[in-house]
């Protein structure tokens, strides 16, 4: 009976063995599935274009909400342009204007300004400040431009914006950065 005993209590041991070795890996695979991790992909279109049209006295704006964002060493592009006429109609009056950048600051992003293929930043101010609901934004301000009345004339821009791969951590996932262009516009007298 000893010998009999063994070899049950062997078969049972075999038994629990393999179950456990089946309920680790059923665990792990469903563990592994249901993990949320920090790798994602988006899609971003640098041929997105925008068009401000400036045909007289006024404040215009645009918001850009970068929901895909995620680490990577090639930057981000966004193209706008900034123009005197729409097509059919043109300013009256020569125009100066400002373009303002205002963005919230959730994500670890620079931000670089280019007009018309050149290759020098024309962000002239950067200021971060707290409005009444304690969220701090950032503005990036550049110097004034002008336009005059004769002909048709129009600026490109390309915004270049940096999430740098250091930053691939769980800490930065699912989290959004909005961004405003904002074009303010005057008459020259």
């Amino acid at each position: 009976m000893p010998r009999r005993r063994r070899r049950k209590k062997n078969r049972i041991i075999l038994k629990l063995m393999v179950l456990l070795i089946c309920l680790t890996i059923a665990i792990t695979l469903i563990v592994n599935k249901t993990l949320s991790r920090y790798e994602s992909k988006g899609i971003s279109n640098g041929e997105i274009e925008v068009a401000f049209y400036l045909l007289n006295n006024s404040t215009q704006s645009m918001n850009i909400n970068l929901f895909s964002m995620v680490p990577r060493i090639a930057p981000y592009e966004k193209i706008f342009t900034v123009a005197n006429n729409d097509g059919d109609k043109r300013t009256e009056t020569a125009l100066e204007y400002e373009i303002q950048i205002i963005t919230t600051t959730n994500l670890p992003l620079t931000y670089k300004l280019y007009i018309n293929d050149g290759t020098t930043d024309i962000i002239t101010k950067t200021v971060i400040e707290q409005d009444a609901n304690e969220t701090y934004f950032q503005t990036l301000s550049t110097a004034k431009k002008s336009f005059g009345y004769a002909t048709n004339e129009t600026n490109t821009y390309k915004l270049v914006i940096n999430f740098p791969e250091t930053y691939k951590t769980v800490e930065y996932q699912n989290i959004i950065e909005s961004i405003e262009i904002k074009i303010d516009s005057k008459q020259i007298i």
